[in-house]
């Protein structure tokens, strides 16, 4: 993504088109709503922050994740601490969930760029999900039927 944002950022140089922040707004989640944009935006203006995106607590917590195949699978984490209950874990985590991103225009002058100096916006698990796959769209719709009731 950040390739064709700073190609368009040079084309709206060429072209004289000047912005202060640059709002990208991703197909692939539908059930982000104007109140998420609107607070963003105002977040970034009022912290005057240079980038932002959004993001939601995790469904699922790094200390159980694990990567490998079925028979040689290992923790995400190295060294993952033993808790008993998801409340006692020591530390939150989130998930960048494409819904919001904005950029300052100061941020495309270099080609590389690192979200690391982002802060993020945190919006509600329920307007978080991706669409990725053929699954993905039956579970937005699924919610988007019962909200409808």
């Amino acid at each position: 993504m950040h390739d064709t944002l700073h190609n368009f950022y040079k084309w709206t140089q060429s072209k004289k088109i000047i912005f202060d922040y640059m709002v990208v707004l991703q197909p692939t989640s539908p059930l982000r709503s104007y109140l998420d944009i609107n607070k963003s935006i105002n977040l970034i203006k009022n912290k005057k922050y240079k980038g932002l995106f959004s993001a939601s607590e995790t469904l699922e917590h790094p200390y159980e994740q694990i990567k490998g195949k079925t028979s040689n699978w290992k923790p995400v984490l190295s060294n993952p601490k033993k808790y008993h209950r998801r409340q006692d874990f020591d530390f939150k985590s989130y998930f960048m969930n494409g819904a919001i991103y904005i950029f300052h225009y100061s941020l495309f002058r270099n080609k590389k760029n690192s979200l690391k100096k982002f802060h993020f916006f945190t919006m509600p698990k329920s307007r978080s999900f991706e669409i990725n796959d053929i699954e993905d769209i039956k579970i937005i719709n699924a919610l988007v039927k019962n909200k409808k009731n």
